[in-house]
Protein backbone atom coordinates (compact mmCIF):
# COMPACT_ATOMS: atom_id res chain seq x y z
CA UNK A 1 0.00 0.00 0.00
CA UNK A 2 1.13 3.65 -0.36
CA UNK A 3 1.59 3.88 3.42
CA UNK A 4 4.07 0.96 3.50
CA UNK A 5 7.68 1.79 4.18
CA UNK A 6 10.39 0.79 1.68
CA UNK A 7 11.64 -1.75 4.22
CA UNK A 8 8.21 -3.46 4.39
CA UNK A 9 7.86 -3.61 0.61
CA UNK A 10 11.37 -5.04 0.27
CA UNK A 11 10.49 -7.67 2.88
CA UNK A 12 7.35 -8.68 0.92
CA UNK A 13 9.30 -8.90 -2.35
CA UNK A 14 11.92 -11.07 -0.69
CA UNK A 15 9.20 -13.33 0.70
CA UNK A 16 7.58 -13.67 -2.75
CA UNK A 17 10.95 -14.49 -4.30
CA UNK A 18 11.40 -17.30 -1.77
CA UNK A 19 7.94 -18.65 -2.60
CA UNK A 20 8.71 -18.60 -6.35
CA UNK A 21 12.03 -20.38 -5.75
CA UNK A 22 10.28 -23.03 -3.65
CA UNK A 23 7.65 -23.56 -6.35
CA UNK A 24 10.34 -23.90 -9.01
CA UNK A 25 12.10 -26.49 -6.87
CA UNK A 26 8.84 -28.45 -6.46
CA UNK A 27 8.20 -28.26 -10.20
CA UNK A 28 11.68 -29.55 -11.02
CA UNK A 29 11.27 -32.37 -8.51
CA UNK A 30 7.88 -33.34 -9.99
CA UNK A 31 9.31 -33.22 -13.53
CA UNK A 32 12.18 -35.53 -12.56
CA UNK A 33 9.81 -37.97 -10.89
CA UNK A 34 7.58 -37.95 -13.98
CA UNK A 35 10.53 -38.62 -16.30
CA UNK A 36 11.74 -41.48 -14.07
CA UNK A 37 8.23 -42.94 -14.04
CA UNK A 38 7.80 -42.65 -17.80
CA UNK A 39 10.90 -44.79 -18.32
CA UNK A 40 8.91 -47.84 -17.23
CA UNK A 41 5.26 -47.02 -17.97
CA UNK A 42 3.31 -45.12 -20.59
CA UNK A 43 1.92 -42.04 -18.89
CA UNK A 44 1.01 -39.62 -21.66
CA UNK A 45 -0.30 -39.27 -25.17
CA UNK A 46 2.22 -40.01 -27.90
CA UNK A 47 4.18 -36.79 -28.65
CA UNK A 48 5.86 -38.19 -31.79
CA UNK A 49 3.88 -38.44 -35.01
CA UNK A 50 4.96 -41.63 -36.73
CA UNK A 51 4.21 -42.15 -40.43
CA UNK A 52 4.53 -45.40 -42.35
CA UNK A 53 4.21 -46.89 -45.82
CA UNK A 54 3.35 -50.49 -46.56
CA UNK A 55 3.79 -51.74 -50.11
CA UNK A 56 4.12 -54.98 -52.01
CA UNK A 57 7.40 -55.36 -53.91
CA UNK A 58 6.36 -57.41 -56.95
CA UNK A 59 9.85 -58.41 -58.12
CA UNK A 60 10.75 -59.92 -54.75
CA UNK A 61 7.26 -61.15 -53.74
CA UNK A 62 7.64 -59.51 -50.35
CA UNK A 63 6.45 -56.47 -48.44
CA UNK A 64 8.43 -53.40 -47.50
CA UNK A 65 7.37 -51.54 -44.37
CA UNK A 66 8.91 -48.07 -44.07
CA UNK A 67 8.62 -46.23 -40.75
CA UNK A 68 9.47 -42.52 -40.53
CA UNK A 69 9.80 -40.53 -37.31
CA UNK A 70 10.69 -36.87 -36.63
CA UNK A 71 12.75 -38.13 -33.67
CA UNK A 72 15.52 -40.75 -33.81
CA UNK A 73 14.19 -44.30 -33.52
CA UNK A 74 15.59 -46.37 -30.66
CA UNK A 75 13.92 -49.70 -31.39
CA UNK A 76 10.97 -51.33 -33.15
CA UNK A 77 9.12 -54.37 -31.84
CA UNK A 78 7.23 -56.59 -34.28
CA UNK A 79 4.47 -58.95 -33.22
CA UNK A 80 2.09 -60.87 -35.46
CA UNK A 81 -0.76 -63.31 -34.86
CA UNK A 82 -0.15 -64.87 -38.28
CA UNK A 83 2.98 -66.56 -39.64
CA UNK A 84 5.31 -64.05 -41.34
CA UNK A 85 8.84 -64.59 -42.61
CA UNK A 86 11.04 -61.69 -41.53
CA UNK A 87 13.68 -61.33 -44.23
CA UNK A 88 17.36 -60.73 -43.55
CA UNK A 89 18.00 -57.09 -42.67
CA UNK A 90 21.76 -57.43 -43.13
CA UNK A 91 21.56 -57.33 -46.93
CA UNK A 92 23.25 -54.13 -48.08
CA UNK A 93 24.09 -53.49 -44.44
CA UNK A 94 25.38 -50.13 -43.22
CA UNK A 95 26.44 -48.73 -39.87
CA UNK A 96 22.78 -47.99 -39.15
CA UNK A 97 21.48 -51.49 -39.90
CA UNK A 98 19.36 -52.51 -36.90
CA UNK A 99 20.32 -55.42 -34.66
CA UNK A 100 17.51 -57.97 -34.94
CA UNK A 101 16.61 -60.30 -32.08
CA UNK A 102 14.06 -63.00 -32.81
CA UNK A 103 12.14 -64.67 -30.00
CA UNK A 104 10.46 -68.05 -30.00
CA UNK A 105 6.82 -67.36 -30.74
CA UNK A 106 3.76 -69.47 -30.06
CA UNK A 107 0.45 -70.16 -31.77
CA UNK A 108 -0.91 -66.77 -30.64
CA UNK A 109 2.20 -64.85 -31.73
CA UNK A 110 4.18 -66.72 -34.40
CA UNK A 111 6.34 -63.65 -35.00
CA UNK A 112 8.12 -61.84 -32.17
CA UNK A 113 11.14 -59.74 -33.03
CA UNK A 114 12.98 -56.68 -31.72
CA UNK A 115 14.94 -54.38 -34.02
CA UNK A 116 17.34 -52.16 -32.08
CA UNK A 117 18.64 -49.25 -34.13
CA UNK A 118 22.27 -48.17 -34.27
CA UNK A 119 23.11 -44.50 -34.44
CA UNK A 120 20.16 -42.09 -34.64
CA UNK A 121 18.12 -43.08 -37.71
CA UNK A 122 14.74 -41.45 -38.31
CA UNK A 123 13.72 -44.08 -40.88
CA UNK A 124 13.55 -47.86 -40.60
CA UNK A 125 12.74 -50.32 -43.38
CA UNK A 126 11.56 -53.88 -42.76
CA UNK A 127 11.12 -56.54 -45.44
CA UNK A 128 8.99 -59.60 -44.82
CA UNK A 129 7.05 -62.24 -46.71
CA UNK A 130 3.58 -63.39 -45.77
CA UNK A 131 2.13 -66.89 -46.14
CA UNK A 132 -0.91 -66.87 -48.40
CA UNK A 133 -4.04 -68.56 -47.14
CA UNK A 134 -3.51 -67.16 -43.66
CA UNK A 135 -4.68 -63.82 -42.36
CA UNK A 136 -4.36 -61.70 -39.27
CA UNK A 137 -2.63 -58.56 -38.02
CA UNK A 138 0.99 -57.53 -37.66
CA UNK A 139 1.62 -54.97 -34.91
CA UNK A 140 4.60 -52.64 -35.03
CA UNK A 141 5.60 -50.80 -31.83
CA UNK A 142 7.93 -47.85 -32.51
CA UNK A 143 10.00 -46.52 -29.60
CA UNK A 144 11.56 -43.10 -30.35
CA UNK A 145 14.45 -41.59 -28.41
CA UNK A 146 12.47 -39.07 -26.39
CA UNK A 147 12.33 -38.19 -22.71
CA UNK A 148 8.82 -39.63 -22.46
CA UNK A 149 9.00 -43.40 -22.85
CA UNK A 150 6.00 -43.92 -25.12
CA UNK A 151 5.62 -45.91 -28.32
CA UNK A 152 3.12 -45.44 -31.14
CA UNK A 153 1.44 -48.61 -32.40
CA UNK A 154 0.99 -49.41 -36.09
CA UNK A 155 -1.45 -52.23 -36.93
CA UNK A 156 -1.10 -53.73 -40.41
CA UNK A 157 -3.74 -56.17 -41.72
CA UNK A 158 -2.46 -59.30 -43.45
CA UNK A 159 -5.01 -60.65 -45.95
CA UNK A 160 -5.36 -64.25 -47.21
CA UNK A 161 -4.19 -63.33 -50.75
CA UNK A 162 -1.68 -60.75 -49.57
CA UNK A 163 0.93 -61.58 -52.25
CA UNK A 164 -1.51 -60.88 -55.10
CA UNK A 165 -1.29 -57.57 -56.93
CA UNK A 166 -3.91 -56.05 -59.18
CA UNK A 167 -3.18 -56.03 -62.94
CA UNK A 168 -5.01 -54.74 -66.01
CA UNK A 169 -6.09 -57.99 -67.68
CA UNK A 170 -5.65 -61.74 -67.92
CA UNK A 171 -2.93 -63.02 -70.27
CA UNK A 172 -4.27 -64.53 -73.47
CA UNK A 173 -4.61 -68.32 -73.93
CA UNK A 174 -4.32 -68.95 -70.21
CA UNK A 175 -5.87 -72.24 -68.96
CA UNK A 176 -8.41 -71.41 -66.25
CA UNK A 177 -10.61 -73.07 -63.67
CA UNK A 178 -13.93 -71.37 -62.98
CA UNK A 179 -16.06 -70.98 -59.86
CA UNK A 180 -19.60 -69.55 -60.16
CA UNK A 181 -21.56 -68.33 -57.15
CA UNK A 182 -25.18 -67.17 -57.24
CA UNK A 183 -27.47 -66.11 -54.44
CA UNK A 184 -29.36 -63.29 -52.77
CA UNK A 185 -26.28 -61.19 -52.03
CA UNK A 186 -25.78 -57.58 -53.08
CA UNK A 187 -22.97 -56.13 -55.16
CA UNK A 188 -21.63 -54.39 -52.07
CA UNK A 189 -21.52 -57.66 -50.12
CA UNK A 190 -19.51 -59.61 -52.69
CA UNK A 191 -17.22 -56.59 -53.14
CA UNK A 192 -16.61 -56.65 -49.39
CA UNK A 193 -15.85 -60.39 -49.46
CA UNK A 194 -13.25 -59.90 -52.16
CA UNK A 195 -11.80 -56.85 -50.41
CA UNK A 196 -11.25 -58.93 -47.27
CA UNK A 197 -9.01 -61.29 -49.28
CA UNK A 198 -6.96 -58.99 -51.53
CA UNK A 199 -5.48 -55.50 -51.54
CA UNK A 200 -5.89 -52.75 -54.15
CA UNK A 201 -9.70 -52.69 -54.20
CA UNK A 202 -11.61 -49.41 -53.70
CA UNK A 203 -13.80 -49.14 -50.62
CA UNK A 204 -17.00 -49.27 -52.73
CA UNK A 205 -17.88 -50.64 -56.18
CA UNK A 206 -18.11 -48.04 -58.93
CA UNK A 207 -20.52 -49.71 -61.37
CA UNK A 208 -23.24 -52.36 -61.59
CA UNK A 209 -20.80 -55.05 -62.66
CA UNK A 210 -17.23 -55.10 -61.46
CA UNK A 211 -14.20 -56.94 -62.83
CA UNK A 212 -10.82 -57.18 -61.11
CA UNK A 213 -7.75 -59.18 -62.18
CA UNK A 214 -4.93 -60.17 -59.84
CA UNK A 215 -1.54 -61.84 -60.25
CA UNK A 216 0.36 -63.80 -57.63
CA UNK A 217 3.79 -62.20 -57.26
CA UNK A 218 5.05 -65.42 -55.68
CA UNK A 219 3.70 -68.08 -58.10
CA UNK A 220 2.89 -66.02 -61.19
CA UNK A 221 -0.69 -67.35 -61.38
CA UNK A 222 -3.70 -65.15 -62.17
CA UNK A 223 -7.23 -64.70 -60.86
CA UNK A 224 -10.15 -62.79 -62.35
CA UNK A 225 -13.21 -61.80 -60.31
CA UNK A 226 -16.31 -60.65 -62.22
CA UNK A 227 -19.32 -59.93 -60.04
CA UNK A 228 -22.63 -58.12 -59.81
CA UNK A 229 -25.76 -58.34 -57.66
CA UNK A 230 -26.55 -62.03 -57.04
CA UNK A 231 -23.72 -63.37 -59.22
CA UNK A 232 -19.95 -63.81 -58.90
CA UNK A 233 -17.56 -65.65 -61.25
CA UNK A 234 -13.99 -66.37 -60.21
CA UNK A 235 -11.51 -67.90 -62.64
Amino acid sequence: SPDESPEARAKKVKSLEKEVAALREKLEHARKRYQDLSKSVIAAAVPTKISHRFRLMSDEACYLLTVDSPDPIELVVLRSDVAIDLLDCSEGSTEQTPVVTRSDGDSASPLLATMRCQGDPTRLEVRFRTVEGRYGTMSCFVVPKTSLRVCPLIDIPVKPLSLHERVQELPKDLPLNELRITGSFSLGEVHGWLGACVNDLPARPNQDEECAVFRSTYLGTHMEARYSKGSAVFR
